[in-house]
């Protein structure tokens, strides 16, 4: 794999990347720091889309990899690369849970969900419906935001409760800002897509395994 990075740099090619906000923020930061250790002469270009995009842009050719959210699709040509499994955390603020008596029924009963909009992310809004329905818990207060980093902010505002990925809330956890209300059994997939031909590129198939080996240790 480096072997092939290398000669990456040598040719002073270029890699494209679509993912949506969180994945720009939170995985492909530590992918390009990661990346640019050993091969600061490669170009990397990152876009932020939305999951719906970015299958698009990878048929048209306008970028080499996407990073989406549960891709189950079968698309001639696509190749999809299975990323580490993550959690889905039902989570609010130390403040609320105390105020509370550490009460989750009040909790729930009391303060708004803050949910993604279907139009940022479909497959998301549909993970995060089925997760709800797992534990009978119908929002009476719903308040839909466009992006991960807008639900997080809004649920450190004291706002209410939320289902977040892991990744995006463990220094929170860690510190005690955020108590789990729940974590689910079902985790959410992420897959990085790119075409057939693209992967059969072994420079392109080694930044891949590049990135599944960065995501891993995101978790460990």
């Amino acid at each position: 794999m480096e072997k092939d990075l290398k000669e990456l740099d040598n040719q002073h090619q270029s890699i494209t990347i679509a993912a949506p906000e969180f994945y720009c923020s939170y995985f492909l930061t530590h992918v390009i720091s990661e990346h640019f250790k050993k091969h600061s002469n490669t170009a990397l270009k990152i876009e932020s889309c939305k999951n719906k995009e970015i299958v698009e842009k990878v048929l048209k050719k306008e970028v080499d990899i996407g990073v989406v959210f549960e891709f189950q699709d079968k698309i001639a040509g696509i190749k999809n690369l299975l990323l580490e499994p993550e959690d889905f955390l039902l989570v609010t603020t130390k403040e609320i849970y105390l105020e509370n008596n550490k009460n989750f029924s009040i909790i729930l009963e009391k303060y708004p969900f803050i949910s993604y909009t279907e139009d940022y992310n479909f497959k998301l809004k549909q993970f995060q419906d089925r997760c709800l329905k797992s534990i009978n818990y119908s929002p009476k207060f719903i308040i839909e935001l466009g992006s991960e980093e807008a639900i997080k902010r809004a649920i450190l505002n004291q706002t209410g409760v939320a289902l977040l990925t892991k990744l995006l809330i463990k220094p929170e956890i860690l510190s005690e800002k955020l108590i789990v209300i729940h974590r689910f059994e079902n985790k959410i997939s992420t897959f990085l897509v790119l075409l057939n031909e693209k992967y059969k590129q072994e420079k392109i198939k080694a930044f891949t395994n590049k990135m599944k080996e960065v995501w891993k240790g995101l978790f460990d």
